[in-house]
């Protein structure tokens, strides 16, 4: 064993697991964006406000505010804990997928060039604005598989 490190030791069957452990926390964290988006940022009347100020003000952005993602984040936590023994690696896809979401909604309403070169970029970013206009619908910012799913694409 004295040539050995810790990546020998970790068979091809655990970087799987691992591996889709992080996309599942990163596709969760989509699923998540939706239905914040949708039901907390149009719905509550104190988040509702604040929201639509950022629709009328892109450039104002807003986030749900901390305790509530901390709420949201123990809780994914404890439900992944009851299903995987992955959870911790779940969760950290889940907070990937999280800052994923805060550097785009950022460069769509900064970096509208820069971003506009990608082909999907742009697509998500007219999608987005579109839902600035009509709040009813589109509230994907990475992606628009939850609002083909649930019939909320404009």
């Amino acid at each position: 064993y004295k040539n050995l490190d810790a990546f020998t030791l970790i068979n091809h069957d655990t970087v799987t697991y691992i591996s889709m452990a992080f996309a599942s926390g990163v596709f969760s964290w989509t699923l998540l964006e939706y239905l914040v988006h949708r039901f907390l940022n149009h719905k509550i009347k104190s988040i509702k406000i604040q929201h639509l100020l950022h629709h009328n003000m892109p450039k104002r952005l807003f986030g749900v505010p901390f305790s509530v993602s901390l709420l949201i984040s123990l809780c994914f936590y404890l439900i992944a804990l009851n299903f995987t023994k992955y959870a911790f690696i779940v969760s950290l896809g889940l907070y990937c997928g999280y800052y994923i979401y805060i550097g785009f909604h950022h460069a769509m309403h900064y970096h509208v060039k820069t971003i506009s070169k990608i082909p999907y970029f742009k697509h998500m970013h007219f999608f987005h604005a579109f839902h600035h206009k009509n709040p009813k619908v589109n509230y994907g910012v990475t992606t628009t598989f939850w609002d083909y799913l649930f019939n909320t694409k404009a």
